[in-house]
């Protein structure tokens, strides 16, 4: 267990985790563009539990559990041959410790622009778009041994970002086999006078279809900050979170247009050593919902 100071400061260097890291992880990134009219929607549920945080040094530390649950929607439409828009809502978010309440609200907004730079056999996207600062950034939870001492579990971090991502996908056709990989850079801005660093994610993904309907998926990515973090700003804005996360999904449909989803993510040192997270699987399951 942590004194309430080093809880305090312990929840000042998670919350970049929270806020950019345990979105809706069933969706990837992909250089095939919805076309005119085409429609994907997706409803997704997560849960996360840790007790293990990695600290800004990469050191290895204990402390009390934090839970978090999400429902999140993604969506995609197409606006014409190359164009597409997306958006990614955390619809609810619950974020609690051993010691204290859960507290309950919704979260930020990704709204992008998606546009076919290359199609065909090697179809290449570039994304762009900024999430949007609408989740609570004061929510207070009392302990639950002691109601007056509170800690701030915010739901969206108040700060804009600017998301860019440049994808790159292959199908082997008519074997039943795709890869995708991509590049997003996150363009950070600040919050209360506080500037942040920028920062860095790239992804592969494959997919394999082993039987009829059935796909099976394979994640990797890895994630870091650019420069050299400043620690003189207000850590739980998120300066120097960075990690190695792999996922493994598998996707099946259930009726008609609808198709269900249960992913797993882990977080590692493979590419990339962790820091300032809290490291532990994070499990999701998801209902999608598409129109061609």
């Amino acid at each position: 267990m942590v004194s309430a100071f080093f809880y305090a400061f312990i929840m000042k260097k998670l919350f970049t985790f929270i806020f950019i890291f345990s979105t809706n992880i069933c969706f990837g990134q992909s250089g095939w563009v919805k076309t005119k009219n085409q429609l994907y929607t997706q409803l997704s549920y997560s849960f996360f539990a840790s007790e293990d945080y990695y600290n800004i040094s990469g050191d290895l530390l204990s402390t009390n559990k934090f839970s978090q649950n999400n429902i999140n929607l993604y969506a995609e439409y197409g606006l014409g041959n190359r164009l597409a828009i997306q958006v990614n809502y955390t619809v609810l978010r619950a974020n609690s410790f051993s010691s204290t309440e859960t507290v309950w609200g919704g979260g930020d907004v990704f709204v992008g622009i998606q546009y076919a730079i290359l199609k065909g056999k090697f179809p290449l996207s570039f994304t762009i778009g900024p999430q949007i600062p609408l989740g609570d950034r004061e929510l207070l939870a009392q302990n639950n041994t002691n109601p007056s001492d509170q800690i701030n579990l915010p739901t969206g971090d108040g700060e804009w970002n600017i998301w860019s991502t440049l994808a790159l996908s292959h199908s082997f056709h008519p074997a039943p086999f795709y890869a995708s990989i991509y590049s997003s850079f996150n363009y950070r801005t600040s919050y209360k006078a506080s500037t942040f660093s920028h920062q860095l994610k790239n992804g592969i993904e494959i997919g394999y279809q082993p039987i009829s309907n059935l796909w099976i998926q394979g994640k990797m990515a890895g994630y870091q900050t650019l420069g050299t973090p400043n620690e003189g700003i207000d850590i739980f804005r998120g300066e120097g979170s960075e990690f190695t996360s792999v996922e493994l999904a598998a996707s099946y449909p259930i009726w008609k247009q609808l198709q269900l989803t249960a992913n797993t993510l882990f977080y590692s040192d493979w590419l990339i050593s962790r820091k300032n997270i809290y490291s532990a699987p994070v499990y999701s399951i998801c209902i999608a919902f598409q129109v061609d």
